[in-house]
């Protein structure tokens, strides 16, 4: 562990990871997770996608929690690459306007209730 960092206000903890094996394929390198309500708040991840010029640039990637689930809000790198015969100082991606669905009133369960006449019982733990 890094130690902890602010972002929007409140505390995270800063880990570092480094991969054992197989770095191509493990590429987290940093994840800043919000030390109240434990959601990553962001990564550093060696490499985006899986092809082209970009697999091999560090990528920030910043999450927003909406009604409890997390969304990507921005990707972005400062480091230069290469894709095909162009050079780039840096990309960035956003999403703006970010919502959860509306979901069809037939399509919601309001409560899940077992049917003690015809369901299997709900599993236990001993």
């Amino acid at each position: 562990m890094k130690g902890f960092a602010e972002i929007d206000g409140h505390n995270d903890y800063d880990l570092v990871l480094r991969p054992v094996t197989e770095p191509e394929e493990y590429r987290l390198r940093e994840v800043w997770v919000n030390a109240h309500t434990f959601a990553t708040d962001r990564l550093m991840s060696q490499g985006n996608f899986m092809v082209g010029g970009v697999t091999q640039v560090p990528w920030l990637v910043t999450f927003k929690q909406i009604d409890g689930a997390t969304y990507v809000q921005s990707e972005q790198t400062k480091q230069s690459f290469s894709l095909e015969r162009h050079a780039y100082d840096s990309a960035s991606v956003s999403f703006e306007n970010i919502a959860t669905a509306s979901i069809p009133s037939w399509a919601q369960i309001s409560k899940f209730e077992w049917n003690r006449e015809t369901g299997v019982p709900p599993l236990t733990e001993p």
